[in-house]
């Protein structure tokens, strides 16, 4: 299988070579296949999650051990953070699009 490539990746990356990465959201796709596959790749490292629910944010960070933002702003401005993802619908995106480090799925791209 090869992964679709993502649309934009900016930014910079740990030290190490390693891209530190957040997630904006914790719908069920981005929670079991997107953040499961950031903490199983050996180049990068899930850093934190954000949520518009907090107490949601604290279980997803929980679940894939890695830290809860309060909120969406937060983990935009966070400095240890490479790329964002974005599994958000386009309406709540747009804000969070701006950032240069922000990696959104591009539709209907599969792994086929």
């Amino acid at each position: 299988m090869t992964a679709a490539a993502p649309d934009h990746i900016a930014g910079g990356t740990s030290q190490n070579g390693t891209i530190r990465v957040g997630v904006l959201g914790t719908s069920e796709f981005a929670s079991r296949r997107m953040m499961a596959a950031i903490r199983g790749h050996p180049d990068t490292e899930l850093v934190a999650v954000a949520s518009r629910d907090p107490a949601r944010a604290a279980r997803t960070a929980a679940d894939h051990g890695c830290e809860a933002a309060a909120g969406y702003r937060e983990l935009l401005a966070r400095d240890d953070i490479d790329a964002v993802y974005l599994p958000l619908p386009k309406k709540l995106a747009s804000a969070g699009s701006r950032s240069a480090r922000a990696v959104r799925p591009r539709p209907g791209a599969s792994d086929a």
